[in-house]
């Protein structure tokens, strides 16, 4: 293929076998071995045959007319930056909520419990039982809540609108 290519480019050039010997400095004979396809320069010759030529050493040796064109299968990725400190420990504290409260939930159904306030006469069920009769209980169930909205809110809304509710200018 290198042999045909390097034929085409002389001729479009309109230069002979002995301007582009005199032109890379090489002897005759080496030339039209190239241009006859019994022998291939080096890859010095090769980098200075492109430059003559004014095309790339890929289109030299390369057939271009049966490669196919798998431009429309190029995937285009946006640089993703990593993860700040602050999203990390945003995520686990969104992680560890999400498991609270969730244990909280099955245990709840799993194990169902009614307290009576004495004072008031009021009934509760379920996780209200629960943060009434367990203050412990009823810590972690709101500090799970909390956690849950101020991570969400860290992880998902933009940053820029977080700042900007912060920063703003009276």
């Amino acid at each position: 293929m290198f042999f045909k290519k390097f034929k085409e480019n002389r001729i479009r050039l309109d230069m002979t076998l002995e301007d582009v010997s005199h032109h890379l400095q090489v002897d005759l004979e080496i030339v039209e071995k190239w241009e006859s396809g019994v022998s291939m320069p080096d890859l010095d010759m090769m980098i200075r045959l492109s430059d003559l030529f004014g095309m790339s050493i890929d289109s030299l040796l390369k057939d271009h007319s049966k490669e196919t064109d798998f431009s429309y299968y190029t995937i285009v990725r946006e640089k993703e930056e990593p993860k700040s400190f602050g999203k990390t420990i945003a995520l686990t504290f969104y992680v560890l909520s999400v498991i609270g409260l969730f244990t909280m939930l099955i245990l709840s159904i799993m194990q169902p419990m009614t307290y009576s306030d004495s004072q008031s006469g009021l009934v509760y069920t379920g996780i209200k039982a629960y943060c009434h009769a367990y203050y412990e209980f009823c810590i972690a169930y709101y500090g799970s809540i909390v956690g849950f909205v101020l991570s969400s809110i860290y992880l998902f809304v933009p940053d820029k609108i977080i700042s900007d509710f912060f920063h703003k200018k009276n």
